[in-house]
Order: C-alpha cells, then structure tokens, then sequence
C-alpha cells in the first residue's frame, strides 16, 4: 500500500495515507448487508514527521471519490467537542448532495464536551442550527479503559451515560449506537427502494453490452473443430451476402446501404463505361463520314481529332470523362478507380497485379484516307487492280493501338472494386480485428493468382485481335461494307450538279450520272484503292470493336471475376477452411489470450 507499518519509521517522503482500500469481511446472521467506508478524517494543517500537505490533498480527493456516489450514505461524523462551523465535511456533503437526502450528521465524544457548551450541542440536534435534513446522532465513544469491555457492556454504559445530564432532552432515537443502527438501517432501506429501478435499469444495460460482446467474440474456439466450425460458418455467410450483391438485392443487408458495395451495379456501370470509351477513344485515326472527301474533288478536309487531342478526353481510367461519375458515384481523384469508391494505395498487395498500361501514343495529325494512303504507298506490291491482304492487319493493328490501355485500366478497375467489396464484406461479418487480419492475409495468396488470370485472359484477347488475321462470320461486315459503298456512290450522284457547277459545267441535258463521274472526278486507282481500303478497315472495325468489348466483359471480367467456377469471390468457402491446416486454423482463428 506504499505507507509504512505501526512500528516501521516513516521516511521522508513516505505517504501517510493510501488510496489502496483495505477489506474486512464481517459474517454473522445478524449483520446488516452493507457496506461501511471508512475513510480518513479531513485535517487542514500537516504534522511534521507524520502528514505533509500531499496528504491533505490526498485525503480530499479520497472522500470527494466516496461521497460521489448517489447510492452512498453520507456519514459525517464531526467531534461534539469542536466547532461545527469549522468542519469542512458539511461543505462537500453539501456540493454533492444538494437537497440532503443521503447526508446524516454524527456527533461523538460528547463526555469531553466542555461544562456551558451543551447549549449549542443541543441546538444542532434539535435542528436549529446548522440544519440537515436527515438531523444528527450522538453516540458516546468508548474511553481509553474501556477497550476491552463488550458490545453488551458498551451499550449500557452509553445508556446509562445519555439518561441523565443535558443529553437526556435529545430525543431517544437519536441518541445511541442502536438508535444509529436502526436510523441507518431505515435510511438504506429507503434509498434502495428509491435506487433499485435505476440499478436494475444499469445491470441490464451492463447485461446487454457483455452479452452483446460475448456474440461478437463468437463460439468458443479452443481446438480445431470449434475453429473449422466458426469460419465455415463465416464461409457460408460470406457467400449469402455475395449472392446478396449479384443478384441486386440490396435491401437484405445492411452491408448495402452504402454504394460502395453494390456489386452488380459497379461491374454493369464499368461496363458500359469501357464500352462507351473504345466506341469514343478506341481508334487511332478517326474514321471519315463525308463520302464527298472520297472523291478526290480537292475541297480540304480538316481532321477531327488526332490521337493527342482524343488522349485528353479521357483520364488514366479510361473512362469518358462525362460518364467519369453517375448520380451516386463520387467523382475520381488521384489513385482511384473511376467510381471514386476505392483507392489502389489502401491494397498494397495489389502493387504487382494493377499498373499503369497506358503507353506512348502515335501523335497523328492527318486525316484518315492521307493516313491510310501513306500506309499503302509504303507497303504495295505489284498487285493489280487490288491491294496487297496484308495492309489490312497493318492498318488495324496501328488503328487499335487504343485498345490495349482501355482494356487494362477497365480490367483494373474491376479488379480492385472486386478487392475492395472482398475486404468490406469480411469486416462486416467478422468484428474480430485479428482473425480477420490473419484471414485476410490467406485469402488473398489464392486471390491473386486469379486477378492475375483475368488480366492475361484480356492480353490473349488484346492479341488474337490485333495480331492474328482480320477474320469475322458476322453478317454486319458485309452489310456495313456494301452499305459505305452505296452510300458513296449515292452521295456522289447527289452531288454531281455541285461538281459541274465547281468546274464551270451549265449544260448538264442529255449527260449520265455516270458520265459525269468519270468526266468530273477523275478518280485515280490510288484514290479508289485508298476509299476501298478505309471501307473496308471501318466496317471490320465495327465488328470487331463490338465483339472486342463483349470478350472482354465476358471473358475477362465475368468469367474469371464474377461468376466462373474459380473467381475470387468463392474464394472464402467452406472448402477453403476444410483445407486449412491446423496451425493456419490456431493462427486465424485461435482465441486471443489477450
């Protein structure tokens, strides 16, 4: 307790008084359940060699601790002998106990009150001065020689003391240790009647926060079973609340009150972006629509956008900057997906699986046909009448130089949203900081093989593409071919009155149309080749750009990510924890003796 023992001298320094509490039990059938406090008495002035001023303060504090309590019966017990006026417990009984309901005056020592100064004693316990309201008592202290006496003993000398003199006007059941006895027994009675509402109110309280603890900590989890059983039973929720996310039904859990985890929603909503942004950034060059420019008829022709200009449309999402957000997507900042939901430096385990896939773009400021025209002069043959078939993948290989970057940052993306929705859900089921730590980190080693299987499933995509030969069965290539075809020769038709009047022609009676292309235009084989050439590239394009985006939706994404047999969604399963070991199991799921 830090104080010294009776026959131990006090050192200087040594504190006179402890907060330490020293217990005494006192069993018999005819005690009183209560507890009594005795605490030391408050003095002003230190005794050198025994209190300092440390004290004092100490023994202050320890009776404001004391009396604070509102179920705590206040027991000032002040010398008769002294001033009353000077007893500085009235005042801090007073400061927490305002209305006095708890606060009960004692007097003792009354044989050492000096002969004439019964007068003011008799005053204060007849209420006139210095009033409580619960009154006082006045019991006589045992003398120094009647230590040894017994209780029965002492009692009757108190008796004998209080029925004669100026004392025996007190009223009976204020005098006496008895008459104290059945004061205090009556005033604990009434404030525990008074208190039991509010304790019960408090233990249930106390009840509800422990029980509620105890089911955060989940089963017991002493040996292997307990703790295969605890996380299959996490594996299963897990899974629910996933299935939860792909099938939209947002309002079966709590975890969904936030966008961030509705599953289904991000993945639809980064696919139309991906698909919005290779439909707009997709193409090196962009394709002509003016089908007058294919006529050679040298009206200029300025390019609609270049490589460079188109870059600044997107950010390093890849996603169109107007579809960057929806209505409850936050917008993107520095090191955030597209949705602004998830930050890649919050996953350091995914520093090797996400990079930056943009590379360095042809800066290509002519329009498509001189484009295109340059690509041929510098790559025919002696062909004939035709163009050598190998132009062809030249051309749309350069044309899809795009198509790398968009689709890694799309890939990326849902990578990382489906990373995040992974972590977000297992806190939400498991509330225990170390298990789901140490699960985490197990989780993840097969997670990452997987995200890593999606993004090469989009290179092998990315090349059969773009390396492999310009191949497709779908009906829309002829169509959209022979549709740009007709459409020039339509539109040339349309505007050969235009074109006379250009070369100065009035008299157009008796003239084809056909007469006049072949008169006007003068079309070169370069010239036609070029225009065939383009027609050709763009409706391949379209094809391809189509198909393209949906193989990597599908395969990709879907597949690999989403709902494939292998995805990192079905990672955490019940077939996962039966295979853990039993040192992972003590590692993840072991009690914490702490």
């Amino acid at each position: 307790m830090g104080i010294p023992s009776p026959d131990e001298p006090k050192t200087h320094g040594q504190p006179a008084f402890s907060e330490h509490i020293l217990r005494v039990e006192l069993v018999d059938p005819d005690h009183n359940h209560l507890s009594i406090i005795d605490v030391p008495g408050i003095f002003r002035t230190p005794t050198e060699g025994l209190t300092t001023n440390e004290d004092i303060d100490l023994v202050k504090r320890m009776v404001r601790r004391f009396i604070q309590n509102e179920r705590t019966i206040i027991l000032a017990v002040i010398p008769a002998n002294v001033d009353i006026a000077t007893q500085e417990i009235l005042n801090m009984a007073k400061d927490v106990d305002p209305q006095g309901q708890r606060t009960l005056g004692v007097l003792t020592k009354p044989d050492l009150v000096d002969r004439g100064a019964e007068k003011d004693v008799l005053e204060l316990m007849h209420g006139k001065k210095h009033k409580l309201r619960l009154g006082y008592c006045m019991v006589r202290n045992r003398g120094q020689q009647e230590r040894t006496i017994c209780t029965s003993e002492r009692h009757q000398k108190e008796s004998l003391f209080f029925s004669s003199g100026p004392f025996s006007l007190v009223a009976k059941d204020r005098i006496g240790i008895p008459a104290l006895h059945k004061r205090l027994r009556d005033l604990l009675q009434n404030i525990t009647q008074r208190e039991f509402p509010h304790v019960k109110r408090e233990i249930y309280h106390r009840m509800t926060a422990c029980e509620a603890e105890l089911r955060s900590l989940g089963p017991s989890r002493e040996n292997d079973y307990q703790q295969r059983l605890y996380l299959i039973n996490m594996a299963v929720k897990f899974q629910t609340v996933t299935g939860y996310a792909l099938d939209t039904r947002y309002g079966t859990d709590d975890l969904f009150d936030n966008g961030i985890t509705r599953l289904a929603t991000i993945i639809v909503t980064l696919n139309d972006h991906f698909s919005e942004a290779v439909r707009k950034n997709g193409c090196t060059v962009d394709f002509d629509s003016r089908t007058t420019q294919l006529l050679n008829l040298g009206v200029p022709h300025q390019p609609k956008s270049s490589s460079k200009n188109r870059a600044s449309k997107s950010k390093s999402s890849g996603l169109p900057a107007q579809t960057q957000s929806t209505s409850w997507f936050p917008d993107a900042s520095s090191g955030k997906t597209a949705t602004g939901f998830f930050n890649v430096n919050d996953y350091p385990e995914l520093e090797d699986v996400l990079y930056d896939s943009r590379p360095g773009e042809p800066e290509i400021t002519e329009e498509i046909l001189s484009w295109i025209e340059g690509i041929y002069k510098s790559s025919r043959g002696f062909e004939l009448g035709t163009f050598d078939p190998s132009i062809s993948p030249l051309l749309f290989k350069q044309q899809t130089i795009n198509w790398e970057h968009l689709a890694m940052d799309y890939i990326c993306d849902v990578i990382l949203h489906i990373h995040g929705f992974c972590d977000r859900l297992l806190a939400h089921i498991c509330m225990e900081e170390r298990t789901r730590s140490s699960l985490w980190a197990v989780l993840i080693e097969d997670m990452i093989p997987i995200y890593k299987k999606a993004i090469d499933q989009v290179k092998f995509i990315i090349r059969t593409e773009r390396e492999g030969n310009l191949i497709t069965t779908n009906h829309y290539f002829s169509e959209n071919l022979e549709k740009a075809r007709a459409e020039r020769l339509k539109k040339a038709s349309e505007d050969v009155p235009q074109i006379a009047a250009t070369f100065g022609l009035i008299n157009l009676e008796n003239v084809t149309t056909t007469d006049h292309l072949e008169r006007i235009s003068g079309i070169s084989n370069l010239k036609h080749t070029v225009q065939d050439i383009h027609d050709i590239l763009k409706a391949y394009y379209t094809v391809a750009r189509k198909r393209f985006v949906d193989n990597v939706c599908m395969q990709a994404t879907d597949y690999h990510l989403v709902s494939g047999p292998e995805t990192p969604l079905k990672v955490f399963s019940p077939t996962f924890v039966g295979n853990l070991t039993s040192d992972q199991l003590e590692a993840i799921a072991g009690e914490d003796v702490n």
